[in-house]
């Protein structure tokens, strides 16, 4: 059971500043799980998507699959050649934190943006650490601004 803390003589509950839980998850991955379900349906095709499907090619290699959401906004990762539908739940670490990435290629990106990422590196093996590089440097090459901070 959590200690409580006292400051002049107010009892609080340090539980209170920690996020909650939904489905093993922490409220900031949950909500975000949750905008990437209908993220599929609200945004088209990207400029990526649209004339360099061989940029998504090799971001479905780093990730080892894909992502699907269903038409009842279910979130899904598939890894290739299996067909097996993984719930975000059952998905690796490195499928989580490249999520919002594939989204943005696949949906929402365009000549000109600045594509920020937060330590890419993170939960990646090595050698998708070199290919998240490679891929970061064809994006610059298409036009897509990449800033990257650790």
């Amino acid at each position: 059971m959590a200690q409580m803390m006292q400051k002049d003589k107010t009892v609080i509950d340090p539980r209170k500043f920690f996020p909650k839980t939904y489905r093993g998850h922490p409220l900031p991955l949950k909500t975000n799980v949750d905008f990437i379900q209908w993220y599929d349906t609200f945004f088209g095709s990207s400029f990526v998507f649209e004339h360099h499907p061989d940029v998504l090619a090799a971001f479905g290699e780093i990730v080892g699959g894909e992502y699907r959401v269903t038409h009842n906004d279910d979130l899904y990762y598939v890894p290739k050649g299996t067909g097996v539908e993984l719930t975000m739940d059952e998905g690796s670490s490195s499928v989580h934190s490249l999520l919002d990435v594939g989204f943005y290629l696949k949906h929402q990106t365009q000549p000109g943006d600045l594509l920020m990422v937060d330590e890419p590196e993170l939960n990646l093996h090595p050698e998708n650490q070199r290919r998240v590089a490679r891929l970061f440097a064809r994006l610059v090459n298409i036009g897509i601004k990449v800033f990257i901070y650790w």
